[in-house]
């Protein structure tokens, strides 16, 4: 848009340049004219050129606005991601220290049902223990 201005600019600068070149031709004071005319050309290459470079940063600044707005969505979602996990592991700490506890407790009430036999089973097991004397190997 802003190429297309300025192209357009300089083809009129041309255009009246040859104009000017013309009317010089005819009469004498066309010299005037053209020094006249390319004063008024280069006024126009000149707001063209500055029309441009303000487009242009306006382009930069929009550019920037974007990519900041961008940035801060993903942060945000950054941010809920991480929440997220944070309680997602908090409650698969709570969730594991609560089966830890149960399977704690299942071993306890095991242990306290089987404790009785256990015990005279290690008894009746040392008290007939068979003493037989080793034979010795030879070397």
């Amino acid at each position: 848009s802003s190429l297309t201005y300025f192209y357009t600019v300089v083809t009129l600068f041309l255009i009246s340049l040859l104009l000017c070149i013309d009317y010089m031709a005819a009469t004498q004071p066309g010299i005037k004219r053209l020094l006249e005319a390319e004063q008024e050309a280069k006024k126009l290459v000149r707001d063209a050129v500055e029309g441009r470079k303000e487009l242009l940063r306006e382009r930069i600044r929009a550019a920037e606005a974007e990519a900041d707005a961008y940035r801060a969505a993903r942060q945000r979602q950054f941010d809920e991601v991480q929440n997220q996990d944070l309680s997602t592991k908090d409650s698969y700490i709570k969730q594991l220290a609560r089966d830890s506890d149960e399977q704690i407790r299942k071993l306890q009430i095991a242990f306290t049902a089987k404790r009785e036999e256990v015990i005279t089973l290690l008894l009746t097991a040392v008290r007939d223990v068979k003493i037989e004397e080793a034979q010795q190997v030879p070397l």
